[in-house]
This record gives C-alpha cells, structure tokens and sequence, in this order.
C-alpha cells in the first residue's frame, strides 16, 4: 500500500515537473492544474496518518504551478505592452487590426488598482474575457437608433457626450444630406438621417461603467460598434486593414508602400550579411 501512495506521488511529481517545462501553454497549464487538484481531492479523503507529509508536499507544488501560471499570465501582458511600444515607435503605421476585439489594456489597468500582485492578472483575464463573449454574441443588442431633425442649427452629439459638430440649416440640401462620417466611436451611422449609438441604459452595460469605471466602459462600446459594423450577423473578430497613427482603415496603396519598404530592408540586411 505504502509504495502504491509513493508511485502516485512520483507520478504527480512528474507530471508537474513536465507542466513546469510548459508554463507558456497557459490553457493547457490551467486545465493541467484543475485536473491535479481533482486528484489531490481524491487522494484527501483516503489519507490517514501516514501520508499527511505526502499531501502536504503535492499541495506546495500545486500552489507552486498557480504562483507560475499567474506570473507568465502576467509576464504575457508585460510582453503584449513591449510589443504595443515597438509599434508605436515602429516607422510602419500600417497593420492588421481585429475589428470587435477589445482592448486588454483597460482591463489590466483597472485590476492593477483593484486588486494584489498576485490577483490582479487572473481577474483582468477572467473580467476581459467575459465582456468579450457578451460581444461576440448575437442575442446582445445594446443599440438604438436616432433619428435627426432639421434645426436652425443642427448639432451633432455621440453618446459619449461630444460635440461632435454644428452646421448652419441654410447651407444643407434636404435630399442629399446624410451622415457619411463616423461622429465618434461611441455612434455610428446606419443610414440617412439616422444614427445608431449604443443604449447607455442598458443593464449590463450601466452596471459595467458602475463598477469598473468610464474606460473600460469605452473599451466594450467600441469593440461592440466595431463588431456591428464589420459583422453583426456572425458576430465574430474580423481583420481589418488599419493605419494605428490616424486611426482609420488604411488605403491599399498605403499597405503596398509599407510592404516594398519592408521588403527593401529585408534585401538590405541579407545583402549586408551575405558580404
């Protein structure tokens, strides 16, 4: 019996060894550590005397593999802001952007107030990937419509509060006139004097700006305008063509002039080397 329990220690102890060798497969690492904590459960309610040292020691190394898991959760975000700076620095401003993906940084920031070292990366994921689900869902429709009128002056409001912009009536024509500008990336135009805006009063969304504050609040509303434009049928991440530096959907012609570039360079440095 004894060396039964210490064939299953050796093998829990292996098996943890390997996950700590693939730390950065965090999904695999999270459903890995589930499962060993299932086991040590098991194990418990059979333990007696003689195997309390034995269930204190697998008990350590799980505590072990969760501290290491939420630090590479963390060490993953350190790593996506070292790559946002590089572009952002980069002289190419042209790049792919996931139409309806929404920003992480928000998130993390908010935790990082909120919540410990040790919590804040766990909770930013699991808040992160909630709000990301509640938009990819079709069901969730947290928009209405507005629709214009002809005032001596119109102004123009997002739902975000901005002033947007103010036209004189005199210098419009009533059967041309329509939005053909994005006001904001809180609204966005549908169609000929109408305008689509997310419904600040729906439920989830006023508990969401309650409780976790104006930017994350932000954050959902573009990613979810984003997704009702590009694909509001589907609902899922589209890829989008995108200047980072003017915010906007890029030209084709800019995506070529970025690419000889590149490729200039790349021919540059493999001429360099090759010498």
């Amino acid at each position: 019996m004894a060396a039964l329990w210490i064939t299953q220690e050796e093998e829990l102890q292996n098996r943890i060894i390997q996950l700590e060798k693939e730390l950065s497969r965090k999904q695999a690492l999270d459903s890995e550590v589930e499962r060993l904590s299932g086991s040590l459960d098991a194990i418990g309610k059979m333990e007696d005397g003689d195997y309390v040292d034995v269930l204190r020691k697998l008990e350590e190394y799980l505590k072990d593999v969760e501290t290491l898991n939420r630090s590479l959760i963390a060490r993953e975000y350190r790593s996506n802001d070292q790559v946002q700076e590089y572009i952002m620095e980069s002289e190419s401003t042209i790049g792919i952007k996931r139409m309806g993906e929404l920003n992480p940084e928000p998130f993390i920031d908010e935790c990082k107030k909120k919540f410990a070292v040790d919590d804040w990366c766990l909770k930013s994921e699991q808040l992160f990937s909630l709000w990301q689900q509640h938009i990819r869902n079709p069901l969730w429709h947290p928009f209405k419509s507005i629709h214009t009128s002809y005032l001596d002056y119109l102004f123009y409001y997002s739902s975000c509060g901005n002033d947007i912009e103010m036209r004189n009536r005199s210098s419009l024509n009533r059967n041309s006139f329509s939005f053909t500008h994005h006001c904001c990336k809180c609204c966005r135009t549908t169609s000929k004097h109408i305008r689509l805006i997310v419904d600040e009063d729906n439920e989830g969304l006023k508990e969401l700006r309650n409780e976790w504050g104006e930017t994350i609040y932000m954050a959902v509303t573009v990613a979810l305008l984003e997704m009702e434009e590009y694909n509001p049928s589907g609902r899922y991440i589209v890829f989008e063509l995108w200047n980072f530096k003017d915010d906007r959907k890029a030209s084709l012609k800019e995506a070529i002039e970025i690419l000889i570039h590149h490729l200039q360079n790349k021919l540059s440095r493999s001429l360099y080397f090759s010498n």
